[in-house]
């Protein structure tokens, strides 16, 4: 699944500086590379969101974390389906 991304955090903190949501076309990025950046944090973040619906699955049913954890994993998802943009 992960298809050879680097899941480390660091790596992906140094992309999400380098094209920062706030200005969309920076002048030292060049628009290839800015829509690269934005697959592969797309790709860690969906990688990110499977690991996570697995580990709810292993919470107890009772447990007041796994609701809200569904909920957060949802919202997440329906952004993921937009795309990198």
């Amino acid at each position: 699944m992960t298809g050879g991304l680097p899941l480390g955090r660091d790596p992906h903190l140094a992309l999400a500086v380098t094209a920062p949501a706030s200005d969309p076309n920076p002048a030292d990025v060049r628009a290839a590379d800015c829509a690269q950046i934005g697959l592969q944090l797309t790709g860690h973040a969906q990688c990110v969101a499977t690991g996570l619906r697995q580990r709810i699955e292993t919470l107890p049913a009772d447990r007041k974390l796994r609701p809200l954890t569904r909920v957060a994993l949802r919202e997440s998802v329906n952004s993921l389906s937009t795309g990198p943009g």
